[in-house]
This record gives structure tokens, C-alpha cells and sequence, in this order.
């Protein structure tokens, strides 16, 4: 039996296979079915790239991030209530209805750039408050060490 290959038994007992499909050829169907001229996935895609560009120039501005990080998470709960408005106007601005009831393609395309960005902002800041961590206890260090010498 080929890899990926799964037996199973029908309601009379008859033996048959499902071939599961890899996760390249899942891919490459995902890829090979958009029409990536659409100008509007060139427009999601500048959104992400400008919003991953705000990500990285304010690393430094903790409220700044925090207030991007929220702006995200709006964008991301209102994932579902996007996709079935897409889903119902998909004429307007695309050649095909990519979007589907389960909301894969507005997952891959809308939602998961955009927890990317959002787990690198918390990555940036988890380096920036260890930063300031280290900072911190070396003073404290030295403080102590001051105060034994006196």
C-alpha cells in the first residue's frame, strides 16, 4: 500500500483505500486555484506588508504595539462576519468565489498574516521586557554590590 494510502471497511465488510492527499499537493492546488492578478489580493497583500512594517518600526513604542496588537485582534474576530460578507458579494471584486463556508481561503489569506504579525509583536515584546529585565536586576546587582563595600 502507497504512503498515505488508509483502508477502511464499508457498511458490508468490503475492504477499500482513500489515498490522503500530501501537504505539497495540498498547497500547490491551493496556489494553482487563485488568480493572483486580482488586483484586490495585491491590495490584502500591501495591507499586510504595511501593517508588518508599522509592527517593526514601533517595536520600541510599547503603547504603540499594544494598540496594534488590539487593532489586530478586531481585524481577526471579525474574520467570520468578513468571509460571509465576501462570500455574498464575491462578484463585485473577484473572478471566482473563493469564499467558502469553512473559511480556508480567508484564513490563509486574512486572518493568519495577520496573527503572524500579531505573534511577532508579542515575540518583540517579550524581548523588549527581558531587555529591561536584565537592565533592572544588573542594577539591582550593583546597588547590592555598593552597599556591601560601604
Amino acid at each position: 500500500m502507497a504512503e498515505g494510502t488508509q483502508q477502511y471497511r464499508d457498511h458490508t465488510g468490503e475492504v477499500f483505500a482513500l489515498e490522503q492527499p500530501s501537504l505539497s499537493s495540498t498547497v500547490l492546488g491551493f496556489v494553482h486555484a487563485v488568480e493572483w492578478s486580482e488586483w484586490w489580493l495585491w491590495a490584502l497583500a500591501a495591507f499586510h506588508l504595511s501593517l508588518l512594517l508599522l509592527a517593526l518600526l514601533t517595536r520600541t513604542s510599547f503603547p504603540a504595539q499594544c494598540t496594534l496588537w488590539l487593532c489586530i485582534s478586531v481585524l481577526v474576530y471579525g474574520s467570520q462576519y468578513l468571509n460571509t460578507l465576501a462570500h455574498e458579494h464575491w462578484s463585485v471584486f473577484a473572478t471566482q468565489d473563493y469564499f467558502d463556508d469553512s473559511g480556508f481561503f480567508a484564513f490563509v489569506m486574512w486572518g493568519g498574516p495577520l496573527l503572524a504579525i500579531q505573534m511577532l509583536i508579542i515575540i518583540q515584546t517579550l524581548i523588549s521586557v527581558s531587555g529591561l529585565l536584565i537592565k533592572v536586576k544588573r542594577k539591582e546587582l550593583a546597588l547590592e554590590q555598593k552597599q556591601k563595600e560601604q
